[in-house]
């Protein structure tokens, strides 16, 4: 996902081009990125990432830049899951970014053993952007692509649904509260 600080920026770049606020929707990503970190000696380091950077004449895609490369981690559900499988070492919050991440080692036991760290979507995060473009006035908010969602877990789907109620008017829907609209 892309932090919320990134998101602004982009939704003023647009609006500096004389382009209303009202006239934008602001998609985002339901999926996370992970990125192998360089710093991992052995079982020191688990809270810190290093992530590994392409730089020179070729760069990332082609392109002459710096840029840290990450695997996409699927969907939502992807990351989440992840999070209490037993080689997850180190969980954390971004406050700057409004993002949450967690570092974990694979393979568990083997001597090639490498530290990576995941930045993902949760219904806090993806709550702070919704907030942002309600803030913004922004003419709407929605995920870059539905199919990032577990439909199977109607308790997920709900926690990330919810979230959208920062910018349009849900109270029409309150009687689905406990789930059961999601059936």
């Amino acid at each position: 996902g892309n932090g919320v600080k990134q998101i602004e920026h982009g939704l003023l770049g647009y609006m500096a081009y004389g382009i209303p606020a009202d006239k934008l929707v602001m998609g985002m990503s339901w999926g996370g990125a992970a990125f192998e970190c360089t710093n991992f000696v052995g079982d020191t380091g688990l809270d810190y990432c290093a992530p590994k950077m392409e730089t020179g004449l070729f760069g990332y895609r082609g392109v002459n830049c710096t840029d840290a490369v990450s695997e996409s981690m699927g969907n939502l559900d992807n990351a989440w899951e992840r999070l209490t499988a037993p080689n997850t070492v180190y969980h954390g919050w971004d406050d700057y970014t409004k993002l949450p991440y967690f570092n974990y080692v694979t393979p568990l036991n083997g001597s090639d053993t490498k530290l990576y760290q995941v930045w993902y979507e949760s219904p806090e995060s993806i709550g702070h952007k919704v907030a942002l473009a309600s803030n913004m006035n922004v003419g709407g908010v929605g995920p870059w692509e539905f199919g990032k969602l577990n439909w199977t877990k109607p308790d997920q789907v709900y926690d990330v649904w919810s979230q959208f109620c920062k910018f349009f008017d849900c109270s029409e829907y309150a009687k689905c509260s406990d789930g059961s609209c999601h059936d």
